[in-house]
């Protein structure tokens, strides 16, 4: 059985346009109902990024403890102690996941036990307010 994710998996990643947020900002307003308003100018350098998501993290989201479907899971990779790169956390089949979207691939999705192959940490899980 298929489930809501797969039908993003593929899209193109277009910096400026259809970047991770704007993927989690598509997703949370197509399956959840929410409406997320992204900055028009979004940085794309991960020190940049991460000094965005640390101005806009207290207005939009609190952190919980426990992920739960549709919530936001901010990442960071590399010697980059700030997340800056986010997703969307879903279980399929009882294993926790993240939809996300990179450069290089496009729209894809990653078992949260994988995210260390490819170099990214999980900062924490947020829920949208």
């Amino acid at each position: 059985m298929a489930h809501w994710a797969d039908q993003y998996v593929g899209r193109a990643y277009t910096e400026g346009d259809y970047d991770c947020a704007a993927l989690v900002a598509d997703v949370l307003g197509s399956q959840f109902g929410r409406t997320v308003t992204l900055p028009a100018d979004r940085p794309h350098d991960p020190a940049a990024a991460a000094r965005l998501i640390d101005a806009l993290c207290e207005d939009c989201a609190s952190r919980i403890e426990s992920p739960i479907e549709g919530c936001a899971v901010l990442l960071r990779r590399g010697r980059l102690a700030r997340p800056w790169h986010i997703g969307v956390y879903f279980e399929r089949g009882g294993e926790g996941c993240g939809l996300h979207s990179l450069r290089e691939t496009g729209a894809i999705i990653t078992r949260l036990r994988g995210l260390d192959r490819m170099g990214y940490q999980i900062e924490g899980y947020y829920q949208w307010i």
